[in-house]
């Protein structure tokens, strides 16, 4: 009785999801804006702990709840998700 959906279409349909998703659909804090900025900047996770004086861990949760709140996975799409969202890495 369950459905059997393939790797590949599942991958097909979730990227189709997140793509349709609406710009405003999450909502990120202020600090998460400010990661995801140094991030669009091509700062490391440790630059960005000492930028904020914070710890490279605490940078990693707020890099998981970005990625939590965006589907947003890899770095470079972190980085374009920055830039979309108006934060230009030159600023």
């Amino acid at each position: 009785g369950d459905a059997y959906v393939s790797p590949q279409l599942a991958e097909f349909l979730l990227r189709d999801a997140r793509s349709t998703r609406p710009k405003d659909s999450f909502a990120l804090t202020d600090r998460e804006r400010e990661i995801l900025k140094l991030v669009a900047e091509g700062e490391t996770d440790a630059d960005i702990a000492r930028h904020l004086f914070i710890s490279i861990s605490t940078v990693r949760s707020h890099l998981d709840r970005i990625r939590d709140k965006t589907g947003r996975r890899r770095r470079a799409d972190l980085t374009r998700l920055a830039l979309e969202d108006g934060h230009d890495a030159s600023t």
